[in-house]
């Protein structure tokens, strides 16, 4: 009886690996086995995290080019008014 459940329950495991690790990622158009590349999506990960980071970095100096400009057409302004 035992044994009956306990092949079940791998035939459940195998099928499981096979729909998690050859067919989802095949349907996704992803190469198979992703268990395996653990490494490769960490670097992936932080690689995205460091192109977020540098054009964070890019917008806060552009804001900080368009503040100085708005700065220099109100100073120009103050002065042509008075």
């Amino acid at each position: 009886m035992f044994l009956r459940y306990g092949e079940y329950l791998v035939l459940a495991l195998i099928v499981l690996v096979f729909v998690t690790q050859v067919f989802v990622p095949v349907w996704r158009g992803i190469k198979i086995f992703p268990i395996f590349r653990s490494r490769q999506r960490k670097l992936e990960a932080k690689l995205t995290q460091t192109r977020e980071e540098a054009h964070e970095v890019e917008l806060k100096h552009t804001l900080d080019k368009e503040r100085d400009r708005v700065t220099q057409i109100r100073g120009k302004d103050q002065r042509n008014d008075s």
